[in-house]
């Protein structure tokens, strides 16, 4: 696996360390993230690399915002995917996208019955229950993709 791939991963689990405790992905993580997809792209594989990881960038963005505006993910996400497409190009941005798919419905009954099993103790208010951490399922789409 390459190393760009070893980064991509690190920043991806920071995102959802940050998305668990806080509820919220940074705005500099996402955007940072993204800039240095592009930016390894460049170094890579130079103007084609660029083309196809803004490419990429661009499908992810789209099927994050169509998510976003329809109240199925938080913004925080949306941008996440538009990062994950700036290091995964088309057309593996496509493969993953539809594991994030599946995973996320998985993710979502699992933690309907948490929410449902652990209703009134003190497990899920650690983590501020009210909403899914939809970076966990990006980030297991991803790896099952990249690895």
């Amino acid at each position: 696996m390459p190393i760009n791939y070893y980064i991509f991963i690190a920043f991806l689990i920071l995102a959802v360390i940050l998305d668990l405790r806080y509820r919220s992905i940074p705005n500099i993580l996402t955007l940072g993230g993204a800039l240095a997809g592009f930016a390894i792209s460049f170094h890579i594989f130079g103007l084609v690399g660029l083309e196809l990881s803004f490419f990429g960038a661009v499908i992810a963005g789209c099927i994050g915002w169509l998510f976003w505006s329809a109240g199925l993910v938080g913004g925080g996400d949306q941008k996440l995917l538009f990062t994950v497409g700036s290091f995964l190009w088309y057309p593996l941005i496509l493969d993953v996208l539809v594991y994030i798919g599946i995973l996320g419905g998985v993710l979502a009954l699992l933690w309907t019955f948490a929410e449902s099993y652990f209703s009134g103790t003190k497990f899920l208010t650690v983590i501020k229950y009210s909403h899914i951490p939809y970076s966990l399922a990006i980030l297991l789409g991803t790896l099952i993709v990249i690895v």
